[in-house]
Formats: structure tokens, sequence, C-alpha cells
């Protein structure tokens, strides 16, 4: 039976980093710089580095934990990395698919390759392949049911399609282990952002586990249902599962070109609000502003309604009393060297030129 899932697996399985113009490899490398840069930072936040260290394994540990010393299995430092690189809201995003691609798929495959001694182009190309799962399961469900936050649902078979990729699995085995992801996918909550409930940090650190576990089963002979992906996720999508943008433009179009980097710690959907709220005239006294109304962008999906309700006036004015304190300089840059897909080939500069080690 012809469907969707399966073309998706075959070009998975039959991807090949060479076919990719020169400029999508480029840019690709950004995004891995962008997603490693998002992770060194969050591994200091308290209840990140406290997990990591109740997951390391110590010297025998198969996998980094990026930003520390620790060491501990595939799955556990693909659920630390992931979780890490969300912490601070800097995590890549990508619009049309509603979602964080690059922070799904990295971790996941990041720990497969460095544990396997890989080197470091089948890291790049196992990335872009599962990059592009990713960006097209997104679209395909989207938008998401409004009760559901998108870490964790649709991006986890981007993971699994990464590593099964890297690990040179054929077509057959790769549309299983999608299968089986999809059928992982996280019954979230989008109120675990609104409320600030930290729950929310660890979606995507569960949905990479859960990546390198699916494609785990699916070498052991576990499979997944006919036409999975949809089977599986159009409960989560609000109207259906186009199957069809699955294979829209496979080999033509590619979606880690379409993504964003973030220019403010906070989901997109503020940076509008944000940017505003950095140009308005340093004459006017925010004590003397009654209320704010909010406008909204036309292609909102429904999730994102509940940040765009009436606020009263003293719940968003702390930014514009804070527009003269002293800005912070940019987390790190970080360039990634080639040669083996280890995080010591990752080298980051911080404030005042102190390196950060991966």
């Amino acid at each position: 039976m012809a469907t969707a899932d399966r073309e998706l697996a075959a070009f998975v399985a039959g991807f090949d980093l060479a076919d990719l113009p020169e400029s999508v490899t480029d840019h690709a490398g950004l995004v891995i710089a962008d997603t490693v840069g998002a992770i060194v930072g969050g591994s200091t936040e308290a209840a990140v580095s406290d997990y990591a260290r109740m997951r390391a394994d110590g010297p025998d540990g198969t996998a980094s934990v990026l930003g520390t010393e620790l060491r501990t299995s595939v799955a556990g430092a693909a659920d630390c990395n992931g979780t890490a690189g969300v912490v601070l809201e800097l995590d890549e995003g990508h619009k049309r698919s509603a979602g964080h691609p690059s922070i799904h798929v990295l971790p996941a495959v990041l720990a497969a390759a460095e544990a396997d001694g890989g080197s470091g182009s089948a890291l790049l190309e196992a990335f872009v392949v599962g990059y592009e799962v990713a960006a097209r399961v997104g679209i395909a469900t989207s938008p998401l049911r409004s009760i559901y936050h998108m870490h964790g649902v649709w991006p986890i078979v981007g993971g699994a399609a990464a590593v099964a990729r890297y690990r040179g699995l054929d077509a057959d085995t790769t549309r299983h282990a999608m299968g089986i992801a999809a059928s992982d996918a996280l019954h979230t909550v989008f109120d675990a952002a609104i409320e600030g409930a930290t729950e929310r940090n660890a979606y995507a650190g569960s949905a990479n586990a859960s990546a390198i576990r699916a494609v785990d089963r699916a070498q052991a002979g576990f499979t997944a249902v006919e036409d999975g992906l949809r089977r599986h996720l159009e409960r989560a999508s609000e109207d259906g599962f186009d199957a069809d943008a699955l294979v829209d433009g496979l080999g033509t179009r590619w979606d880690v070109e379409r993504g964003y980097f973030k220019r403010h710690a906070a989901c997109r959907y503020t940076h509008g609000a944000l940017d505003a709220i950095d140009r308005v005239d340093d004459g006017i006294d925010p004590e003397a502003i009654e209320s704010v109304e909010g406008g909204d962008v036309s292609d909102r999906r429904p999730a994102e309604r509940a940040a765009t309700r009436k606020r009263p006036a003293g719940e968003v004015l702390d930014p514009l009393r804070r527009r003269h304190a002293p800005r912070q300089r940019p987390l790190a840059k970080v360039g990634v060297r080639g040669g083996a897909a280890h995080p010591r080939n990752v080298r980051a500069r911080g404030p005042g030129d102190r390196r950060l080690r991966g």
C-alpha cells in the first residue's frame, strides 16, 4: 500500500548529503550552532543541572551532557540536552510548522552519533533529513488543537527519522521507527506555558529520548500501524492531518532554510510586542499608562489565543520600566568544527571571551 509515510521513509533512507545545495548545508550548520548555544546556556539552570546529575552514569556513560563534564546513556543525553535547549526560550523555530524542529532533532542524533564515534558529515546529513521530516509533519498536523503545546507532539517523528538515517536503516524499518515515534507523541498542555509550569521544559527532552527508543524498537523488530503518522497525530490536529504535506517539495524545498533565530528570549509571538516596547519614546511615563491593548497576528493558531488576551497595564509594563537597565551581551557565539561527531568539536565564546566547553 502506497502511503505518504512510505514515500517519506524512502526519502529518509535514501538521503545523501552530497545532494544538498551548499547554501542549505551552510545554513544547517548555523542552525546546529544556534541550538548548541541554547543547550549550553540552558544547562546551567538549577533544575536542569540537578536532573543531569541524577541521570549521569559517570565516566562509563556513552554520551555527553553539553555544558558539563557529565556523561550518561544515549537516551539520557538526548533527554538532558533537549530539556536544556528550551529553558532559555532561545531555541530555533519554524513558523510554517508552528514549532521548533531543531531542538527535537539535534539532541537525539548528536547523542547517537557521539556514542557511535560517527563523523561530522554523517551527523549533518542525519540532522538535515530529520529537520525536513519534523517540519513537514508539523505542517501536516498544524494547527494543533488549542489544548496542546507543540513541544513533544509532532517533532518527535523528526528525531526518530534523524537517528534512523544516521544508523543507515532501510526504508521499511525507518517507516516503523517514525510510526512508533508518532505513537509516543506526548499528551502536552499549552497551559503549562501560560502558567509558567516548568514541566513544559521537559517536553522536548522527553521527546528526544523517546525518538531514540522508537528507533531501537524498530531495529529490534517492532512494527508500526499502516499510515501511522496520520492515525496517531490527527487527533492532535484542529483541522485534520494533511498527509500530502508530508511529501510536498521533498528534495527541492529545504525547510531547514526557512526557520528563524530568536532575537528575544521569549516565545516568538511576543517578539512584536517586545520590539514595540523597545521603540517606545523615552518621554512616556510608564506610570501614566492606564491600559495596553495588543493586536494579533493574522495567522495565529488556536493554541496562541491565550497569549492575546487583554491585560491590565500593570501586568505588561515591567519591560518598559526596565528599558534603561544595562543590556546583557549575547550568551555565546558558537562555531562547529569538522571531524568526529563529538561535543568537544564544538567551541563557544561567552562574554569576555570566556570559553565555554561542551
